[in-house]
């Protein structure tokens, strides 16, 4: 075995997981990908309704959450699965996730990622939500080109002039996944310091999470400006 494939072994090793999409061969493949890279445990469903013949001993350190279940949008099941499962939630897609966004739910989830990419940036992505921080990527949060008239999106982009020096440091590493621990270690900040910085910037786009920040800072393409 590669030194590679050994890292990615001990990133899942004892992990326990629960997939939950409705294309069956997508769930049948990735399960046997992951058992290969060294989970323990990996419990799936195709519906929010097949949760409930889960036994409630399984318990998940982590979900992953295909957007669009059956044509409805997974995202309104978000308090559901985190009062049952308590672990965190990277959400898959195979498109924009734009059409399914919910700004109420989103602070619910850890993670956006494209179905689109290989198996080794999954297990990053995995690895990182598990460690603690946030995993987005930026295709699945592009603005598709659908909302360009969305008064929020206007006035979040008009919003970048008036931040601070700091601020657009923050932003910058918020939209790089950083936690507020490394974003304190890197631009020697407290922890304090750091979340009333983010607490400005959630203000000044309009958000009340950092999914929120991100997805709309990637939509307007402000990152890339930083």
């Amino acid at each position: 075995m590669s030194k590679e494939n050994q890292l990615n072994t001990e990133i899942l090793s004892g992990i326990k997981m629960l997939l939950i999409d409705d294309h069956v061969l997508f769930t049948e493949s990735l399960s046997d990908l992951l058992k290969n890279e060294g989970a323990e445990s990996i419990q799936s469903c195709q519906s929010i309704d097949e949760l409930y013949t889960i036994p409630d001993t399984f318990k998940p350190d982590i979900i992953l959450l295909d957007i669009n279940l059956q044509g409805k949008n997974s995202l309104d099941y978000l308090p559901t699965l985190k009062n049952k499962f308590k672990c965190p939630i990277l959400v898959l897609t195979g498109h924009n996730i734009r059409s399914f966004w919910n700004k109420e739910r989103t602070k619910d989830i850890n993670g956006v990622f494209f179905k689109t990419e290989n198996s080794r940036k999954l297990l990053k992505a995995i690895d990182r939500i598990l460690h603690g921080h946030f995993f987005f990527h930026l295709d699945a949060c592009k603005d598709s080109g659908q909302n360009k008239s969305d008064p929020a999106l206007t006035d979040a982009f008009g919003s970048l002039v008036n931040l601070t020096p700091r601020e657009k440091e923050t932003l910058k590493l918020i939209c790089e996944g950083k936690s507020v621990e490394q974003i304190g270690k890197e631009l020697y900040l407290s922890k304090h310091t750091v979340i009333v910085h983010r607490r400005n910037l959630y203000k000044k786009f309009a958000v009340n999470s950092l999914v929120g920040l991100y997805a709309k800072a990637h939509a307007l393409k402000i990152s890339d400006s930083l």
